[in-house]
């Protein structure tokens, strides 16, 4: 659980498309391994890795696109070093207890209500991205 918050932490700091799309990439996929090993189960985690890689990665494509080019810069060196202090600091590992993880019991009691939270949530984000494509019936990027 602290490695995800160091990630979330990294995620708030970056500020190129490229670095939050590969950050987004391995919290989600790090979330996943999280509720893999809670529920025993394979279907809820690649669910949610099609659910959020799809359609998050569908809206960095389009902010990718209008974005100028810019350079590629690595994290910052006293973000890396607060982050690190901030896993160091509890002797606790990587991967928390599960015995004690209380944040894993909304996934439990009812996952429909999430899966169906989810799944209209990228509906609507899918059909405003073809509104915004349809309207212009050009490329989303110009090319001024």
């Amino acid at each position: 659980m602290k490695l995800l918050m160091m990630i979330s932490i990294w995620f708030i700091s970056s500020n190129h498309p490229i670095s939050m799309i590969l950050i987004l990439i391995f919290s989600t996929l790090l979330m996943n391994f999280y509720i893999y090993i809670q529920l025993k189960s394979t279907w809820f985690p690649l669910m949610v890795t099609l659910l959020i890689l799809g359609g998050m990665l569908a809206i960095f494509l389009y902010i990718t696109s209008l974005t100028p080019n810019k350079k590629f810069h690595m994290i910052k060196i006293p973000i890396l070093l607060s982050t690190m202090v901030l896993m160091i600091k509890t002797k606790t590992n990587l991967f928390m207890n599960f015995q004690q993880n209380q944040v894993f019991n909304m996934f439990t009691n009812s996952p429909t209500t999430l899966i169906i939270i989810m799944m209209i949530y990228l509906l609507v984000t899918l059909i405003a991205i073809m509104m915004m494509i349809k309207a212009a019936m050009a490329p989303m990027k110009s090319s001024n």
